[in-house]
């Protein structure tokens, strides 16, 4: 390709260059690890305003009051979950979450969205993604270096449930245009107090009809002051490592001098009745 060819090309940010297989580069990642993207077009940032404002906590130092609550049952019908559930084969319970109305939504997104990528030949049938779907739940227990390796003539590589399944110029087709969402639909929404991760959880969570039932955990990454009191305010339990510049400005002692106490040494504080609590197990954790 010379300077003529690339200046043709709309969006270079589409490209995608090929090894002499002609398949992508990134085929040397684990399939398994491979994640569908949501990646919606850049939009230009025009506000810095919060939709929901910042809390502002008081904190205060001193002894925390211990309250265990279990997690509750109420209304909770054990025994019709279980006939629901009994007898069911794998299968079965797997298209217990992928119903024909999520697979007819993956269907019309995916295709959008090749066309608005001017890919407008690809079509994608039900047993298709069916069959895609299988063999990225294959790879998640049968991992192999190279995705093209579950395509591979030797016998100590290829697969051939996979191989009957479908081809590999197939399925790097679906892989490159599968989509869950029509980005161009994804309103421009004001920012919140919570960041992405925290709307990420409320998004989890959004179906949840009985908060009490439910535990949640998670790492720094969706972790905050924010997140723990929405949570908290709408019924869940919730537990989660937090980052430093995330706590509200809670005075707690620096990690710094946290990591060179002894393991088990603490810091808290608290905001009334909502709490923070820090100790020592390898890493700083609220």
């Amino acid at each position: 390709m010379n300077e003529d060819d690339a200046a043709e090309i709309p969006n270079k940010e589409e490209a995608i260059f090929f090894d002499d297989d002609g398949f992508d580069t990134s085929d040397d990642e684990f399939l398994a690890s491979k994640k569908l993207r949501l990646v919606p077009p850049p939009v230009p940032v025009t506000s810095t305003t919060f939709a929901v404002p910042p809390l502002q906590p008081k904190w205060e130092k001193g002894p925390l009051e211990y309250i265990h609550s279990s997690i509750s049952n109420e209304d909770f019908d054990m025994e019709h979950l279980k006939n629901v559930l009994a007898g069911k084969t794998p299968l079965e319970m797997f298209f217990l979450f992928f119903d024909d109305n999520l697979i007819n939504l993956i269907l019309d997104f995916s295709v959008k969205y090749a066309q608005q990528n001017n890919r407008h030949g690809f079509c994608l049938s039900k047993g298709e993604l069916l069959n895609f779907l299988g063999i990225m739940l294959f790879s998640g227990y049968h991992t192999l270096p190279q995705v093209p390796l579950y395509w591979s003539n030797e016998e100590d590589k290829g697969i051939d449930i996979v191989k009957k399944c479908m081809s590999r110029n197939r399925f790097q087709a679906i892989k490159r245009n599968i989509h869950l969402s029509d980005n161009r639909a994804i309103a421009n929404k004001e920012r919140t107090s919570l960041g992405l991760g925290g709307e990420i959880v409320n998004n989890l969570l959004a179906n949840v009809d009985y908060p009490a039932r439910h535990n949640i955990f998670f790492d720094n990454f969706f972790s905050s002051y924010q997140l723990l009191v929405d949570l908290k305010n709408k019924g869940f339990y919730a537990t989660g490592t937090i980052r430093s510049n995330r706590t509200g400005h809670c005075p707690l002692v620096e990690p710094k001098i946290m990591s060179k106490r002894e393991r088990g040494a603490y810091d808290c504080a608290y905001d009334k009745k909502k709490t923070k609590f820090q100790w020592f197990v390898g890493m700083i954790m609220l």
